[in-house]
């Protein structure tokens, strides 16, 4: 039995190569188990870091921090602060 050949139809090779490199950096990005996850979290609106932990059990503060900062670094999502007032901790 033969192996078959593979043969590239359009004559702009780079074009094809290009959307090649940038399908596999989506599916690097996302094949992460926490990405995906966060991705799920996420599908129905904006919600909070402890919100995001609560949702997803297992994950670890620090694994959660670090998955959120590379999606946020790959511009998969938007990270927003808000100031925030702390209850029962007033100095005198």
């Amino acid at each position: 039995m033969s192996k078959p050949n593979l043969v590239l139809l359009r004559d702009d090779a780079t074009e094809g190569v290009a959307s090649c490199k940038a399908v596999r950096q989506i599916v690097d990005r996302i094949r992460d188990k926490w990405t995906v996850m966060v991705v799920g979290c996420l599908s129905n609106g904006s919600m909070r870091f402890t919100t995001i932990q609560r949702t997803m059990p297992g994950v670890s503060h620090r694994m959660l921090t670090l998955t959120v900062c590379g999606m946020v670094r790959d511009g998969l999502v938007k990270r927003t602060a808000h100031a925030t007032i702390r209850q029962g901790s007033i100095m005198r």
